[in-house]
């Protein structure tokens, strides 16, 4: 089965807490690497990033669960994890097993109980983890940087009263056809701050995206439109995207797709904000 995508995300600039570059001298995997650690008002967040050469299956266990991530300080205390974002597991608020595809970025943060002190941190390890399946980072050597950045996941931005209709069979004004997508929803905590909305399209048999045939600018868009909130909490209306269906890379016969909607960061990485709809479709090639 060819590999097919649709997904609308939208893409945020913002500044907000200090990030600082973190390295960890004695690491037991080789699948992700620590990028940073910072505080928030409230938590010490530990970034992580990683490239799949190949399929690999993970596994981030929850707090208060079996083996959740602790971070650990020279003085001997030991900071529990809250939540995460990114991971994107099928378990109680995104932890869980999950498998990453060879050739897949990855990035997820971590939130612990807050460590005032940042130059105290010794390690991120598994609690009561044993053996060579267990993720560590030790020694970790911490590098201020004075630049703020955006933290997409901080408690003042939401997304709510999202919907989407999907009209099937349209025409754009270039008179192709495909389907187009009107999109209303209210956006919190991003006043004046640029964003794009995209979409890209998924094979339900396959799990896979696939890169649109006009090889857009954006990786796995389809379209996008750019957004700019005018108020702290700012309502969208009959927001228009449009894909066309000479776009999809489509396996002969009925193709069962989905549309995945997601709110992402426009940077580098282009890090999840929130994962907002997966709507159901099928097109017969």
């Amino acid at each position: 089965m060819k590999k097919i995508v649709l997904i609308l995300s939208l893409f945020v600039f913002a500044h907000g807490t200090c990030q600082n570059t973190a390295y960890s001298d004695q690491s037991s995997t080789d699948k992700f690497y620590l990028k940073s650690i910072y505080n928030t008002s409230d938590y010490t967040v530990v970034v992580f990033s990683g490239f799949m050469v190949d399929d690999y299956t993970g596994t981030l266990h929850k707090p208060g669960g079996k083996s959740p991530y602790i971070l650990k300080t020279k003085n001997g205390s030991v900071h529990a994890l809250v939540k995460q974002a990114g991971w994107n597991g099928p378990g109680y608020n995104g932890f869980g097993t999950r498998k990453f595809m060879g050739g897949e970025s990855v990035m997820f943060k971590l939130y612990f109980e807050k460590v005032n002190n940042l130059d105290n941190i010794s390690g991120v390890v598994e609690k009561d983890c044993y053996g060579s399946n267990c993720w560590s980072f030790e020694k970790i050597k911490i590098y201020k940087d004075d630049a703020d950045e955006f933290d997409p996941h901080n408690d003042h931005i939401s997304i709510t009263n999202f919907s989407l209709n999907a009209s099937y069979d349209s025409y754009n004004n270039n008179n192709k056809k495909g389907v187009e997508l009107s999109i209303n929803m209210t956006v919190k905590g991003l006043k004046s701050k640029p964003l794009a909305l995209t979409v890209r399209v998924k094979n339900r048999a396959s799990g896979q995206f696939e890169i649109p045939n006009h090889y857009a600018k954006f990786d796995y868009n389809y379209d996008e439109k750019k957004l700019n909130p005018d108020y702290d909490e700012s309502v969208f209306n009959d927001i228009k995207l449009f894909v066309p269906y000479d776009e999809i890379i489509l396996d002969k016969g009925k193709n069962n797709l989905s549309f995945d909607i997601d709110l992402i960061v426009d940077d580098a990485q282009h890090e999840l904000i929130k994962h907002l709809k997966t709507q159901n479709w099928h097109l017969t090639n």
